[in-house]
């Protein structure tokens, strides 16, 4: 079996992606801005190559660009509250299967337990993006965006916690979710069984 590729290599902070929205959509992104936004908190010219790549990813060639632009208002009021949180996370699973998978683990777990050790979902992952040093760099690239955007919460070394299934106020931060997953599934429409679905455990 040919593991599938990680691709992200570089933890961002969610920060750095709401910011990077919020200009993109007002029509002044720029590389330079956010290269200043990620030297906060990354040290090495080459980790910040990384992040900038991911934002871009993540941001201004996400495969949901149309839904961005055409609902270019409502987003940018969405982003003064709670929904940035899912809206962010929908836009970093949309652009990387990696991260779409690992809240999915997530989901199936707090689906049937409350608190979930790292290892179990580092076992998860090795199925099928193996079990390599890669793999579980990702989950660290990935994990604490997840954490601070309230999907779960440290209970512990290596515990996480479910933090409840996150209401959501905007239609648009709904459709940009249940978007990521048709992408990531490859289907043509979203409907009630695909929503029983562990990845929709996160949102009401």
């Amino acid at each position: 079996m040919i593991n599938k590729s990680v691709k992200i290599d570089q933890l961002v902070d969610l920060e750095v992606f709401e910011l990077a929205l919020t200009d993109y959509l007002n029509g002044g992104y720029s590389e330079e801005y956010i290269t200043e936004q990620l030297r906060i908190n990354i040290s090495g010219e080459n980790r910040i190559k990384k992040g900038l790549r991911i934002v871009n990813k993540v941001i201004r060639d996400n495969p949901l660009d149309r839904l961005l632009i055409d609902n270019k208002e409502e987003i940018l009021n969405a982003m003064n509250n709670n929904d940035k949180r899912i809206i962010i996370v929908s836009l970093l699973n949309s652009s990387y299967s990696f991260s779409f998978y690992l809240l999915r683990i997530f989901g199936k777990f707090f689906n049937v337990q409350d608190i979930v050790n790292i290892k179990v979902i580092q076992k998860e992952i090795s199925k099928v993006y193996g079990g390599n040093r890669v793999a579980i760099n990702g989950i660290y690239c990935v994990g604490p965006i997840f954490e601070k955007a309230g999907i779960y919460i440290k209970a512990g070394m290596g515990l996480y916690q479910f933090n409840g299934a996150i209401p959501i106020s905007s239609n648009i931060a709904k459709d940009l979710f249940i978007e990521s997953f048709r992408i990531n599934m490859n289907i043509t429409d979203v409907n009630d069984i695909n929503r029983l679905d562990p990845y929709f455990t996160f949102i009401q």
